[in-house]
């Protein structure tokens, strides 16, 4: 490798180019022409004697060689940040950055709508990159890709490169239709386990999970008539059906104010979860993600 054919801007573009895996979309990434990408992109791989992009038939695949670059280059850049945040702090007022947040889609509906309020009227020019996270995507695999800046969920485990901070605690309720009328005024057991369940399964086609679990601790079991994958459709099923449903009490309390449903008590007590902050260690210092942090934080304590 002839490193003197790199500079900071040949490593942006290595960094773009295997994160965005499109030469026009990592063009625009760093304000680039598309030519003048695809020259990079040509520079780059004479100075390291690798493809580092391969074609297939959808799109262009990162070889290993690109990868284990591509996160050298994204540490001498944040480096390189880090030398000059004490001379030029983060101004989020003026800053035109993008953060890139893997979410759920539960921390989505709950984060999302007072984050970009916040933005809008501290930081209008910031832009928010969302990276849905599901069983094809992992948060920890991401952040130590250098592929989002942060990623927000419950977290099952610990990594010594990521760091992990609790954000909130969330418990779970009962949704019905007001006209459900097989409820009564309160959800006994008995009618709990008899009523059918609509159900939401983060990883799609599941029939079990924390509710199933708090029920056979008793020797109970329920019916789960509807399993679906978001929590967008599934309010709207239960306030046109017979159906009820156990959901994270800050969704249920929205659907409940917009929809005709009625927020009950579950008959059972049912284990709630955590929702944390997580980033890779080598963000500690950027003073740009840590205000990010700070701001998630702010917006949880701020709400009830």
């Amino acid at each position: 490798m002839n490193i003197r054919k790199l500079d900071l801007r040949l490593l942006q573009c290595l960094d773009a180019l295997i994160t965005e895996r499109h030469v026009s979309r990592a063009a625009a990434r760093v304000h680039l022409s598309q030519p003048a990408m695809s020259g990079a992109l040509s520079r780059l791989r004479d100075a390291f004697g690798d493809p580092l992009l391969t074609r297939t038939k959808r799109a262009l695949v990162p070889t290993l060689r690109g990868i284990e670059l591509a996160q050298a280059a994204r540490a001498v850049l944040q480096s390189v940040e880090a030398m000059s945040s004490g001379i030029r702090p983060f101004e989020p007022a003026t800053s035109e950055r993008t953060f890139r947040i893997a979410m759920t889609d539960y921390s989505e509906f709950v984060l999302l709508p007072p984050l970009v309020r916040r933005l809008r009227s501290e930081a209008p020019s910031i832009n928010i990159a969302v990276a849905p996270l599901d069983r094809r995507t992992h948060a920890d695999e991401l952040l130590v890709n250098g592929e989002i800046d942060l990623a927000i969920s419950n977290f099952p485990g610990v990594s010594s490169s990521l760091r992990t901070r609790e954000l909130f605690r969330e418990r779970f309720v009962c949704l019905a239709s007001r006209d459900n009328t097989r409820v009564g005024k309160r959800l006994t057991l008995v009618k709990f386990t008899e009523l059918s369940h609509a159900f939401i399964s983060p990883h799609g086609g599941g029939f079990y999970g924390a509710t199933d679990d708090a029920l056979a601790a008793i020797d109970r079991a329920r019916r789960i008539a509807v399993s679906v994958p978001h929590f967008l459709v599934a309010p709207f099923v239960v306030a046109s059906s017979d159906l009820i449903m156990v959901v994270p009490e800050r969704v249920a309390r929205h659907c409940a104010a917009t929809l005709p449903l009625r927020l009950l008590e579950p008959p059972v007590r049912i284990e709630g979860f955590v929702v944390s902050e997580r980033w890779h260690e080598r963000s500690d210092r950027d003073a740009g993600i840590k205000w990010l942090r700070g701001l998630m934080t702010g917006l949880v304590r701020a709400r009830p």
